[in-house]
Parts: structure tokens; C-alpha cells; sequence
């Protein structure tokens, strides 16, 4: 059994939760197909899940909730941002009325240029009644879904300006949400994006601590695969795996060559 299952066994089984205000989970696609990785849940995997939370009083926030946190979050409530990247149709004609049915919030991080663009993405009718719901929130992914390593002063017009821009003017709503593409980023980006004070939040996916720099927070997400069964579920939204995401995020990248990401 490779190291990684072991430690991946202890923590499942450990009582160890999370200190942090909030936890950050993250998905992408719901299907009802089967399910594959981290990419693809499967609908009735994904309905149990929910249903858990809803059970058990988790609070669920947007976005906008965060804004209008002027209080330090009470850590005995238990607190929980729920996020989807890309902003694929079924989020909509899927998800949406889940989350209804059991009115829990949750927040897409959309890749502006393939709205209304691309088949199997939302429209922007769909995003601006999820919207006006005051259940979903809404961040940016960037206009082309770029790794966020190579944009460069020359390139932050277009996959930074004139996403929050097209946004803007779709939905009237003001971006203060990014996540990063593929979860990849340097110093270079944060030092952009930072600089620049588009967003008052940015999201990776390494399972980190959050970290304030300046204007910006940097907060870190822990992925959902669809091999998760309710208890390891259970244990991510509890922040049970939120070092053990980290640490095995690291090692990886950096079998892969992503010597440049930022290792926080």
C-alpha cells in the first residue's frame, strides 16, 4: 500500500477538525453518469453529501456573505464555502436544484469567455437567475481558463480586466473572488493581483491556511472526488484533511515539474 493510502487511512479515522473560520471545498462537474476524480461527481453521491449538511446544520456561505462578515465567525458554528469551478451547465440543470431543495448556499467561479460561448457552460440568463436567488455566489476563473503562472503584465488586461469587466456587465455584479486555473500559481500573480486590488480574495487548490498579504487573502480549498465515500467527506468539510491536502498537493507538483508554484 503506497505511503499515501496509509496516511490517507489515519486521518480519515483521526478526531482532529479545523480551526479555521471556514472551510473550503471544491468541486467541478455533477453527473449522472458515473463519476470520475475530482472532475466529474456523481448525482447521488453528491445528494447524500448535501443532504449531510443540511442534516446537520452546516451554515453555508456566498460570497457575499464574507463581505458583510464584520464579526469574527463563531468556530463553534460550523461554517462551510461550498465552490464550483469553470461554471459548467449542469451547475445550473444539476446542482442548482439541489441546493434549493435544501437551501444551501454555494459560489462558481466562472471562465467569462466561455459563457454563452461554449456548449456545456452556463449562460448568462442562467447565471443572473441563480444570482438573483441570493443562494450562489459568483468569482472569476479567468477570461480563457489560463494557468495563472504565465499571466504576465502584457496578458493581465485580458484574462484579469476584462473578465471582471464582461462580468460586470452581464450580471451587475462586482468580482471580488478568484480562483486559479488548475490551482497553479507563483509569486508573480500574487504579486499582480495583489498590486492591482481586483479582488479582496484568492483561492487555491492546496488545502492551505489562509494568509493575508495587503489587500488580498489568500485562502487555500480542499478538493471532493467522487471516490470519497460520506465519511471522508465528512472529514474534508470538517478540515480533517486540510495539511494532508497540502503536503500531498506539494509532492506532486513538484513531480511534475511545477517548481514555480508557491509553497506557503
Amino acid at each position: 500500500m503506497r505511503l499515501e493510502s496509509i496516511l490517507e487511512k489515519i486521518i480519515k479515522y483521526s478526531p482532529i477538525k479545523s480551526k479555521r473560520d471556514y472551510q473550503v471545498i471544491y468541486f467541478h462537474e455533477v453527473t449522472e453518469k458515473n463519476g470520475k476524480g475530482y472532475n466529474f461527481i456523481n448525482i447521488h453521491k453528491f445528494k447524500k453529501q448535501m443532504k449531510y449538511l443540511y442534516e446537520n446544520n452546516y451554515q453555508t456561505l456566498t460570497f457575499e456573505d464574507l463581505n458583510n462578515q464584520k464579526k469574527k465567525f463563531n468556530k463553534k458554528m460550523k461554517n462551510i464555502l461550498i465552490t464550483f469551478d469553470d461554471g459548467y451547465i449542469n451547475n445550473y440543470k444539476l446542482v442548482y436544484p439541489i441546493m434549493k431543495k435544501y437551501g444551501l448556499k454555494f459560489n462558481i467561479f466562472i471562465e467569462a469567455g466561455a459563457i454563452d460561448k461554449k456548449d456545456n457552460y452556463l449562460s448568462w440568463e442562467m447565471i443572473n437567475e441563480m444570482a438573483r436567488s441570493e443562494l450562489v455566489g459568483f468569482g472569476a476563473h479567468t477570461y480563457n481558463h489560463v494557468d495563472a503562472r504565465y499571466i504576465k503584465e502584457s496578458t493581465f488586461q485580458r484574462e484579469i480586466l476584462d473578465a471582471n469587466e464582461l462580468i460586470n456587465q452581464k450580471t451587475n455584479l462586482k468580482v471580488e473572488d478568484f480562483c486559479f486555473p488548475y490551482g497553479l500559481y507563483d509569486s508573480n500573480i500574487i504579486e499582480l493581483l495583489t498590486k492591482s486590488k481586483e479582488y479582496k480574495r484568492l483561492y487555491t487548490s492546496d488545502g492551505v491556511k489562509s494568509k493575508q498579504n495587503d489587500f488580498v487573502t489568500t485562502i487555500g480549498r480542499v478538493g471532493i472526488k467522487n471516490e470519497d465515500d460520506i465519511k471522508t467527506f465528512i472529514g474534508k468539510v470538517n478540515g480533517k484533511y486540510n495539511f494532508f491536502y497540502s503536503l500531498n498537493r506539494n509532492i506532486k507538483s513538484k513531480k511534475k515539474g511545477y517548481l514555480n508554484e508557491v509553497s506557503r
